[in-house]
């Protein structure tokens, strides 16, 4: 009876020491490091992935994103970090910094505004083209979630940090691409032509009647017109393939 007390006493004891032991050890090792994201000194970048790796580049399993403060804070053992950053297609690195001697850090992503130009070449005479989308992708073609309609001048203004980018402009079910550029301004050039659809009746000209402009896949492209005294009408496309659906007398041609 004796000897078994004696055991169970042992146990109990081991227990409570391996206990005692192993939480408070963990935390007292852990540091809250709070690194901060911004544009410039004063305009935060928020909703961005952030990774921490080890001083010597082995990624900890660790990540998180930055607040609207552009801001991100992780609990860290004493050592030496670095922290990844992956915003609008690139990757950014932080300073290394050692814990606990440092607790707060700050990257700094440079931004430029770059301006894009649609514009439509007809026949050696360059315009603007508005109301197009235009969408932003890196260099290597992987789209941005960014993207904004062309002005009265043709014209769109992305914030982008020091890396190549490219736009593209989607025009009457085609795609358009500008040239990669690091933050210098850049453009879109549509070639356009005339097409020329005349709606003839028996032989006889039809004038006043709808013509519908479609790609050869069969979808509308929005444009429409009206022949004159001719039966003609004349649209300006990009260069490609089309069809035209007539409407005349109820019917469609």
């Amino acid at each position: 009876m004796g000897a078994t007390a004696s055991k169970f006493l042992c146990v109990f004891v081991l227990v409570s020491v391996l206990s005692l032991g192993h939480f408070p050890l963990s935390k007292a090792q852990a540091s809250p490091f709070t690194l901060t994201l911004t544009k410039t000194q004063m305009e935060p970048l928020a909703g961005v992935k952030c990774y921490v790796f080890s001083g010597g580049g082995s990624y900890l399993g660790l990540s998180g994103i930055s607040d609207q403060a552009g801001a991100f804070t992780f609990d860290l053992a004493d050592g030496v970090y670095k922290v990844r950053v992956d915003y609008l297609g690139y990757q950014f690195w932080s300073d290394l910094f050692n814990v606990p001697a440092s607790l707060s850090g700050a990257l700094v992503i440079p931004h430029q505004d770059v301006v894009f130009r649609v514009e439509g070449v007809n026949q050696g005479v360059h315009e603007p083209m508005q109301g197009l989308k235009v969408y932003l992708f890196t260099a290597a073609g992987a789209y941005q979630g960014k993207s904004q309609v062309s002005n009265a001048n043709g014209e769109v203004t992305f914030s982008v940090p020091e890396r190549s980018y490219k736009v593209r402009a989607d025009y009457l079910g085609q795609q358009f691409w500008s040239e990669a550029s690091v933050w210098q301004d850049n453009g879109v050039s549509i070639a356009l032509g005339g097409s020329e659809v005349t709606v003839t009746g028996a032989g006889v000209a039809l004038g006043g009647v709808k013509v519908y402009v479609f790609s050869t896949a069969g979808s509308y492209l929005g444009k429409t017109g009206i022949t004159d005294a001719a039966g003609k009408v004349i649209f300006t496309l990009p260069e490609g393939a089309y069809k035209y659906r007539v409407d005349y007398q109820a019917s469609q041609y």
